[in-house]
């Protein structure tokens, strides 16, 4: 969903943090550019969104390059519902040898949904019930998967290892 109505800094800083992200440079985001910061929840609610979705999107992008890149050729299918009633997804599903991976972002965030008790248990209770469910859960944080391609490389020993 495309943002608007924003002004021009919002748009500067966007697009800013757009740029860095594709690019995967490595950078100290400065106090006023952190999402978490109250100021930036007080007045760009939208923008803190937006940059958060673009964070996430080009962090699952670069794994399924870096996982190809390596050799697999199944294409992940994206954001998949596993639970009817629960509605939890999966960030990525390789559905033809039923595994999942889980790219947990937001580490940074002083009360993220990673990072809390809560919210700890509530990861653990979404990937128990996928375990359940048959699937193979693998977890990286975002920045195992920035950083370089090992997390990519350990998966990819897996996949193949796996049988069908």
């Amino acid at each position: 969903m495309p943002i608007t109505n924003i002004t021009q800094e919002e748009a500067r800083i966007l697009l800013l943090l757009k740029h860095l992200v594709e690019t995967r440079a490595q950078y100290v985001k400065p106090k006023h550019l952190k999402p978490t910061d109250d100021y930036v929840k007080l007045h760009y609610p939208k923008l803190k969104d937006e940059i958060n979705r673009q964070i996430e999107s080009s962090v699952r992008r670069l794994f399924i390059q870096q996982v190809y890149r390596l050799g697999v050729e199944e294409r992940p299918v994206c954001e998949v519902v596993f639970h009817p009633r629960r509605k939890w997804r999966f960030d990525l599903l390789y559905p033809r040898k039923k595994i999942a991976v889980e790219i947990h972002g937001g580490r940074y965030l002083k009360k993220g949904g990673h990072n809390t008790p809560g919210g700890l248990l509530k990861d653990w209770e979404k990937i128990n019930e996928g375990q359940n469910q048959g699937f193979d859960v693998y977890q990286f944080a975002s920045d195992q998967i920035q950083i370089n391609d090992q997390s990519a490389q350990s998966f990819v020993r897996y996949y193949n290892a796996k049988k069908t």
